[in-house]
């Protein structure tokens, strides 16, 4: 399933927009997010990419690609998940737990330092679970290897 803003990309596609102009597009969803889609640019595999400012941020910070372009002037809102059994019912539950990214440099992964540094929280006690997608957190979540994960 492809993230929500992605939908205009996919409703382009389907109606063939890029052909009837003369442009030939090929798309790729990244379930992995911007941090793969950031790798893919260095490695030169993809001419261009649409990632989250703050994986861009840090990913042109590191080198490779620059940014060009905003797609849109308006901030993510992330949700802070966590299982449904979960003994966890306030933010400062979350002090001290695992928090599963994406991988390290993902969105994920920085706004889990992000949250940290606004509570107060030293950063360097993070437990950091990489599980690679979206169904990676909820496996996590299912195996009990993971108590909290950050998503847009």
């Amino acid at each position: 399933m492809p993230e929500h803003f992605n939908l205009p990309w996919h409703r382009l596609i389907e109606t063939r927009g890029p052909e009837r102009v003369g442009v030939e597009l090929l798309w790729r969803d990244y379930p992995e997010g911007s941090g793969a889609m950031a790798g893919a640019l260095r490695a030169q595999q993809l001419d261009a990419a649409m990632l989250l400012t703050e994986g861009a941020v840090a990913g042109a910070a590191v080198g490779g690609f620059k940014i060009v372009s905003l797609y849109t002037e308006s901030s993510l809102i992330w949700g802070i998940h966590v299982p449904a059994a979960s003994p966890i019912r306030t933010v400062d539950d979350l002090r001290g737990r695992r928090y599963a990214i994406s991988r390290r440099g993902s969105g994920s992964h920085l706004m889990s330092f992000v949250h940290a540094r606004e509570r107060g929280w030293p950063t360097a006690d993070l437990e950091l679970v990489v599980v690679g997608t979206l169904q990676g957190a909820i496996d996590a979540f299912a195996k009990g290897t993971a108590d909290v994960f950050f998503c847009e």
